[in-house]
């Protein structure tokens, strides 16, 4: 196996899990917006663009708590999470 091959593969395996950390973290608080998100392995940061943070962090931070249990699950790592407020319109093409 080639090393771009091998590459390639570990990106889109890490594509899922991001994707299904999402998927999960709003099944879990009944969220059914949108976001971008980046997961930054090396400093075990997620990070999550909305136009609402308030409601994805929670009351209190409960559904951060939640964002980061999953975070662990999935990856077995401690993961700081920062919320970033997107202040303009978001385009969404499909």
């Amino acid at each position: 196996m080639d090393f771009e091959k091998i590459v390639a593969e570990s990106l889109e395996e890490m594509s899922e899990r991001n994707e299904r950390v999402m998927k999960n973290f709003f099944y879990r608080i009944g969220y059914k917006g949108i976001v971008g998100y980046e997961n930054d392995l090396g400093k075990k940061v997620f990070t999550v663009w909305t136009d609402k943070p308030g409601i994805l962090i929670g009351k209190g931070g409960q559904n951060a708590c939640i964002l980061k249990d999953i975070l662990k699950e999935e990856f077995g790592y401690d993961y700081e999470i920062e919320f970033k407020e997107i202040k303009c319109k978001m385009l969404v093409i499909v």
